[in-house]
């Protein structure tokens, strides 16, 4: 009876959160109630009371870390979009998406997922480590290497990429931090009675500001594309990195289809950014840095050479 319960007050705060991401503007508590009671399945055809709804207030902000405010001047109930930071807004999504194909069972083999991300089975201690500012033992298999090698490790930051999770911190005693992909860890425990005090000023979102995926580097560079046709529609949509900026060259009356943009970045050129834009072929061409580009150049003729002699 506890689990059902637990269930449905989870349910009905993703319910509530995901109702004013819809009505960015706010509802009354009335409103709320007119799409609420509709949902039988959630409502059992009982409206929100107001000091209930007070209550499922307080859990989402213990849950998710959403603060769901009201207007005194209206009576109406909204979140702050933009003070809604990405951790908060992924485990919305990934709760939500759960908990839709779980209802839906009908249609749950219609509904096609990416694999999660792998090596989860560290996680929690991981976030522990972090939480307690413990320092961990890890054994580390890298790909170019025969042998796992054994460090010590300052956790001092989590970040998913590409379907991987990494661990940021610092290795030993090094004077700078490093990421450590979850998949290639073989073993990791927590050094009990160890404490430590980070001694490299970090903060991830400094860190990883300029970065595409996990490569850092001192300083970034302004990268510059030439972006083809359709191509646009995709970047446009869903930018690589949040610097990106664009500007037609075309004239605006060439058609779609063969028109070019010109899309720069504030970034570091690093070998992941290289491969995501290898992966779109003759959709772009990186106009500079000139070494950049030479390094792409040198990518596509290694490629091309494995394809000289076409298999019979």
């Amino acid at each position: 009876m506890q689990t059902q319960t637990q269930s449905r007050k989870l349910r009905v705060c993703l319910w509530i959160v995901n109702q004013l991401r819809i009505h960015r503007e706010g509802q009354s508590l009335a409103e709320m109630n007119e799409e609420f009671v509709r949902n039988e399945e959630l409502s059992h055809g009982q409206p929100l009371l107001k000091n209930t709804l007070l209550n499922y207030k307080a859990a989402i902000l213990d849950m998710f870390g959403i603060l769901v405010e009201c207007n005194r001047h209206n009576n109406r109930y909204y979140i702050d979009v933009e003070d809604t930071n990405e951790l908060s807004n992924w485990l919305i999504n990934s709760f939500s998406l759960g908990q839709l194909v779980r209802e839906q069972q009908e249609v749950r083999d219609r509904i096609l997922l990416e694999p999660t991300p792998t090596g989860m089975r560290y996680f929690s201690r991981v976030v522990e480590a972090i939480r307690l500012c413990m320092p961990l033992m890890l054994t580390y298999q890298k790909f170019v290497d025969q042998q796992p090698y054994l460090c010590r490790l300052e956790p001092y930051c989590l970040k998913l990429h590409d379907g991987r999770w990494y661990l940021t911190g610092r290795k030993d005693d090094r004077t700078y931090v490093q990421s450590f992909a979850f998949d290639r860890i073989v073993h990791l425990s927590l050094i009990e009675g160890e404490h430590f005090v980070p001694s490299l000023p970090f903060d991830p979102q400094t860190y990883f500001r300029h970065s595409y995926g996990i490569y850092t580097s001192p300083q970034p560079e302004r990268v510059v594309l030439h972006v083809y046709g359709p191509t646009f529609h995709f970047l446009h949509t869903k930018p690589l990195h949040h610097s990106q900026q664009e500007c037609l060259l075309s004239a605006p009356s060439v058609p779609d289809a063969d028109r070019v943009w010109e899309f720069s970045y504030d970034i570091c050129p690093s070998p992941d950014f290289r491969r995501e834009l290898l992966s779109w072929g003759s959709g772009i061409e990186v106009v500079s840095p000139e070494w950049f580009r030479r390094e792409m150049i040198e990518d596509m003729k290694r490629a091309m050479a494995r394809y000289k002699t076409i298999p019979q």
